[in-house]
């Protein structure tokens, strides 16, 4: 069986976890990583997303609808205050 190398970089704390872990299961850190490897499936996370994407969506259009009324109210007072000025 041919053997590649794989090098990763981890910090010093991640590196002495993969060590404390393999050493708990008495296998090398190499297996560790294989059966990790191995079992890892990656979670379908396009469900969260969408209803993350509308909430956003429904947020900006919340933000839209007060900026909107806020202009409005600017425009207001600054009329009033025109009409004072000019009085």
């Amino acid at each position: 069986m041919k053997s590649a190398r794989i090098t990763i970089l981890v910090s010093e704390e991640e590196k002495a976890d993969i060590g404390a872990r393999a050493a708990e299961m008495k296998i090398p850190t190499g297996e560790l990583l294989r059966r990790a490897v191995a079992s890892y499936e990656p979670e379908d996370e396009s469900e969260e997303l969408e209803a993350l994407a509308s909430e956003f969506e429904r947020i900006v259009k919340q933000t839209e609808s007060k900026l909107d009324h806020a202009i409005e109210k600017l425009a207001s007072v600054r009329d009033q205050i025109s009409e004072i000025r000019n009085s």
